[in-house]
């Protein structure tokens, strides 16, 4: 496939003045507490194996549901306002794979509000999640889908959660964004460190609510390893899943550009379209207890959506696609092999299809299929049935 030159993309966003970027937004809300939640069954694990997509090096939270009934997500998120643009935040998570739970404190973090003339600046510091795109930051409670995104796995390790410091300069329908990072999120290490920064826009054209945004994040990796299957962060029932034993040191570059647009009709049809690009370049020494090969691996991550909500019904479907583009130097090829570093031209695909039903305010049902096709030679169809719920405790 030819890959779509990012340049190229980044110059629609501006031509067309329009832009997607973040769901949070500026938060005014006064003080309160909220808890969500997101069960489902499954009928069938994507794998059974140790999930390796060919041609990508895979850490984090990436990992695939298994069969059965699952809490996949339960979040508990408060904020305290401690005095007039001065506030904190928080969020307990609870994720379940394959009957283990896991129960962390994902988000702590302050906030401080700056009135400037004609425009606004937001201050963030503590432990917190990214806001470059929604793609890196998918929780079942809060989402059409229950399913991972491909792309939230494959460049994000699922989700992203870090300490640093965020700011965010509202001006007009533009908001600015700069942060800094500990480095404690994949795809960077610990103490390494990270930084990004991103432009978005908003606006209503022709009765069009249209959004689109451009991100870049920068850092390294020291002795990176995939700990996805370690003793200490197993998310299988089964105790002989092993990843290889090996590493990754080298700098780190992503980028990225995502388009939305919603068109509302008699107030009760909704239609919604996405389209997001991400670039990832990893430069480096890849090796494991022996070996050791100089890398350039590149991957170029594709998402499109499309979705109507009639009333309290909504119908979404999503396809997502993967281009690898890897260069070795001072290896042998049967190490690149051995290693499943070698793409062999194959394209990870991975389209989901879900149906939402508001049955209550506070309750949804889903019903949801996704077409697997990131392991070679093989398509899994997986279905799965579930609800989201959530309350407000203050």
């Amino acid at each position: 496939m030819k890959q779509l030159n990012l340049t190229t993309l980044f110059t629609l966003p501006l031509m067309a003045f329009c832009s997607y970027a973040h769901e949070s937004g500026v938060d005014e809300t006064p003080t309160h507490l909220t808890l969500k939640t997101a069960m489902s069954f499954q009928n069938k694990a994507t794998t059974d194996e140790v999930w390796m997509i060919l041609g990508l090096l895979m850490g984090g939270e990436s990992t695939p549901r298994l069969k059965g009934a699952a809490i996949d997500d339960t979040q508990l998120t408060g904020k305290l306002v401690l005095e007039d643009q001065v506030s904190v935040h928080g969020k307990i998570g609870f994720h379940q794979h394959a009957g283990e739970g896991e129960l962390s404190l994902e988000e702590l973090w302050f906030n401080k509000i700056f009135q400037l003339n004609h425009s606004r600046l937001d201050v963030e510091i503590g432990l917190m999640a990214t806001d470059i795109t929604s793609t890196a930051n998918h929780h079942a409670s809060q989402s059409q889908f229950n399913t991972k995104p491909l792309l939230a796995q494959t460049f994000f390790g699922g989700h992203h959660k870090d300490t640093g410091v965020k700011s965010k300069y509202y001006w007009h329908k533009f908001q600015f964004g700069l942060e800094v990072w500990n480095g404690d999120s994949w795809p960077y290490t610990s103490s390494e460190g990270s930084k990004a920064l991103y432009l978005t826009y908003q606006d209503t054209i022709i009765s069009i609510d249209a959004q689109s945004g451009l991100w870049y994040s920068q850092g390294s990796a020291l002795s990176r390893q995939d700990l996805r299957y370690s003793s200490d962060h197993n998310h299988s029932n089964s105790t002989t899943l092993n990843t290889p034993e090996n590493y990754f040191t080298g700098d780190i570059e992503m980028l990225g550009g995502f388009l939305k647009f919603t068109k509302s009709y008699s107030n009760a049809l909704l239609l919604m379209t996405e389209f997001e690009i991400i670039e990832s370049r990893q430069s480096g020494v890849f090796s494991d207890t022996s070996q050791s090969a100089k890398v350039k691996l590149q991957q170029t991550g594709y998402r499109g959506l499309f979705g109507l909500q009639w009333q309290n019904h909504s119908l979404v479907a999503q396809h997502e696609m993967l281009v690898v583009n890897n260069q070795f130097k001072n290896t042998t090829t049967a190490f690149i092999e051995q290693q499943g570093l070698y793409n062999k031209n194959f394209e990870p695909k991975q389209t989901t299809i879900t149906y939402n039903w508001q049955w209550q305010n506070k309750v949804t049902f889903r019903l949801e299929t996704s077409y697997d096709q990131t392991m070679i030679n093989s398509t899994q169809q997986v279905w799965s049935v579930g609800f989201t719920w959530q309350h407000n405790l203050l």
